[in-house]
């Protein structure tokens, strides 16, 4: 299916004006006690060449196809279902945070990525490894995908797209924001966001239909940021060999995906700042091994919950020095026809991590040294402590910089 051709495809982009002119010398501001407030221009930088798929609608995985520290190993195509692996790892070992909060699957990882959230508001994703995933990755000993909360502007995007084999696509989202203080002294801000994707793909059995909406609501100001969102997201899909990787089974799949994400950042002092973060999420999943024979074998239903909250910060000192901190709480559930062999059904997460830096100056060049340690626990598998430490260097080019750095870190769960 990732060879679909868009045959037609329409996209229009509602942006705000961000420039606005006028004629008197006071509104000019040209006297001296005169201050003119422009709007606040949002500049999002990308890595990657391309972040629109060619079947489906965009999710926070098609971004991550076209990093080359990630592997995406996709059922059909990756907007569809897939697996993301970090460092050559596999996927159990990856993890995704958004904000504060690490979002987990407790069912066997493969829908850790099935996020219900456009990722027009998120921010480009940043790889977290070694150090900065020990500290900052939940139940994820090699890798973090993290994302943070774009700010909401008036702007918004239309886009609606047909191809072959009865491809369909639409997308909208929009979102306004006051132009004055509302609570608090901070703006207030509303965005919603609605998807949606059919086709019957190229061969028989791969056909999908998809559809996701989202409401985020915001209060932003210039000492921090908080959002509320809810999103729901459903799929139905099919490809055969999926998980048998025999073509003989035309296997489906079919799941609902409702999540609720709260997350607040304050910044303080020189640059130093904290958040908090707490989120639920359900999962409902039915996979049929032959979907031309509903419950052939035997049923694989599946009822997935999953809650956490977190708080994290960093604080900067005098003469270089840094303190990051975080603290989270996780816990999951997993109530299914099929996955029964485990001892439990149910599990427990708590982890806490603190590492202090210190920036010198050698020369023409920087060095970094940074401290700290990991504490990780679970009522299911015993505790332990994750030593971390890193020392980097970085030295000024004509071209830019060229960093060198040498690290340890431990992940016990």
């Amino acid at each position: 299916m990732d060879h679909m051709k868009r045959t037609l495809g329409l996209c229009i982009a509602f942006l705000p004006c961000i420039i606005s002119a006028q004629t008197s010398d006071e509104a000019l501001g040209t006297q001296d006690d005169d201050i003119v407030k422009m709007p606040t221009l949002h500049v999002v930088e990308t890595m990657a060449a391309n972040d629109s798929p060619s079947a489906g609608f965009a999710t926070p995985v098609t971004f991550l196809r076209f990093l080359p520290a990630v592997d995406v190993q996709a059922r059909g195509f990756a907007e569809t279902q897939c697996d993301v692996v970090i460092r050559g790892g596999i996927f159990e070992n990856t993890g995704f945070k958004i904000g504060a909060v690490n979002l987990m699957d407790p069912q066997t990882g493969h829908y850790s990525s099935e996020l219900p959230i456009d990722p027009m508001m998120l921010s480009n994703p940043k790889i977290l490894t070694g150090v900065d995933n020990a500290a900052n990755g939940l139940n994820s000993s090699v890798g973090t995908v993290d994302y943070s909360w774009l700010p909401i502007t008036s702007a918004g995007t239309a886009e609606i797209g047909a191809g072959t084999d009865s491809l369909f696509f639409a997308r909208f989202i929009s979102g306004y924001k006051s132009d004055a203080p509302v609570v608090l002294g901070r703006t207030l801000a509303v965005q919603v966001a609605s998807s949606y994707s059919r086709g019957n793909g190229t061969i028989d059995h791969t056909d999908h239909r998809f559809q996701r909406y989202g409401l985020r609501l915001q209060l932003a100001g210039r000492e921090g940021q908080t959002d509320l969102y809810a999103g729901y997201q459903k799929k139905f899909y099919g490809w055969p060999g999926m998980y048998t990787t025999s073509a003989a089974y035309p296997e489906s799949d079919k799941y609902e995906v409702g999540m609720l994400i709260l997350n607040h950042t304050q910044k303080y002092g020189d640059d130093s700042r904290w958040s908090f973060g707490a989120y639920a999420r359900q999962l409902l999943d039915d996979y049929e091994l032959k979907r031309t024979v509903p419950g052939y074998y035997r049923p694989y239903q599946h009822e997935t919950l999953v809650s956490g909250i977190a708080a994290e910060g960093e604080h900067n000192f005098a003469q270089g020095w840094t303190l990051d901190w975080r603290a989270e709480a996780d816990s999951d559930s997993i109530d299914s026809t099929d996955l029964t062999y485990a001892g439990f059904m149910s599990r427990s997460y708590w982890k806490g991590s603190l590492e202090a830096g210190k920036q010198l100056t050698i020369g023409s060049g920087e060095v970094l040294i940074q401290v700290g340690a990991n504490y990780e626990d679970s009522n299911r598998d015993a505790s332990g402590f994750g030593p971390m430490a890193r020392v980097t260097y970085n030295q000024s080019t004509r071209g830019g910089f060229i960093s060198t750095y040498a690290e340890y870190s431990r992940a016990t769960q």
